[in-house]
């Protein structure tokens, strides 16, 4: 056998992270958003349920399981408001706003739990909302008629941030009981979500009109998106298994730089040069907080 070190996941999940946030773009410019968040939902639970057989069901508590449960509803919550706001921003601009989830994190555990955050914390958050007025410039300076319409899509980005750091303090309540392997623990939550849709959607008779809708205009982009999601969360798990979270974090968020190449040559989205001063600005500011 190989060994493989970690930042080889790492930097895989980034790959991953940084192909489904274009392809995601492509579906969305022609399809609705809730449409696109409900099939590949559904697909990433249908690829979930088989490895179910496997868990240790034995060593999970009902309150384990609540927790995951809850986990799952906020997860779903994040990843429509990704697709929501990605419907009006570029995969680019919105891949950078992301970024900035783990400062999130680190800024809730300041404020909730009184976490240390280092002078070098502080000067990344500097740096980060720096790079982020960089990336808006060109919005700024554009012709949309209203702040409300420039900015509602990033508004709705950084709620997902929101979501995505406040789902990230229950996921290290479940992972640090060592009762379930982070591999069980993404299989559950996939699942989970898949159930909610089906019993949501399935009571108002909807399934075919709204769960489906994505899967049958572009049925290859969807398996494909879902395919990329569920290698970028597994690689993930396997190098946070192996290393300390932090690095980890810092090398998968470079997937916003690789999503910045990509939507340049599959999507032709301009200012390459400007994105990416903006993207190591906030890279290099997420390294000072999370490090």
């Amino acid at each position: 056998m190989f060994d493989i070190p970690w930042y080889v996941f790492a930097l895989l999940s980034a790959f991953f992270v940084a192909l489904a946030s274009v392809i995601e773009k492509k579906v969305l410019v022609h399809d609705e958003p809730m449409h696109f968040s409900l099939s590949a939902v559904v697909i990433l639970g249908i690829l979930s349920l088989p490895f179910l057989f496997f868990i240790p069901w034995n060593n999970l508590t009902l309150e384990m399981l609540g927790t995951i449960y809850l986990i799952s509803i906020l997860a779903f919550v994040a990843f429509a408001l990704v697709a929501y706001s990605l419907k009006r921003l570029e995969a680019g601009e919105q891949s950078l706003i992301l970024a900035t989830t783990p400062v999130v994190n680190a800024f809730f555990a300041y404020v909730a739990i009184a976490e240390e955050l280092t002078r070098y914390a502080f000067l990344g958050l500097c740096l980060i909302v720096a790079g982020l007025i960089v990336l808006e410039l060109p919005r700024l300076k554009g012709r949309t008629s209203t702040l409300k319409a420039k900015f509602a899509p990033i508004g709705l980005s950084f709620l997902a941030v929101c979501v995505y750091a406040g789902s990230a303090v229950l996921d290290r309540v479940v992972l640090k009981t060592h009762l379930v392997s982070a591999f069980d623990f993404i299989m559950l939550t996939q699942s989970f979500m898949l159930l909610n849709v089906l019993v949501i959607y399935g009571v108002q008779g909807k399934i075919t009109k709204d769960i489906l809708t994505s899967f049958f205009k572009k049925p290859f982009h969807l398996a494909f998106f879902s395919l990329s999601m569920l290698m970028s969360r597994l690689l993930y798990a396997q190098s946070v298994s192996m290393a300390y979270v932090a690095l980890t974090a810092v090398l998968k968020r470079t997937g916003a730089l690789m999503t910045i190449f990509m939507a340049r040559s599959y999507l032709h989205e301009k200012h390459l040069g400007h994105k990416l001063l903006a993207g190591a600005i906030v890279i290099l500011g997420v390294l000072l907080v999370i490090l």
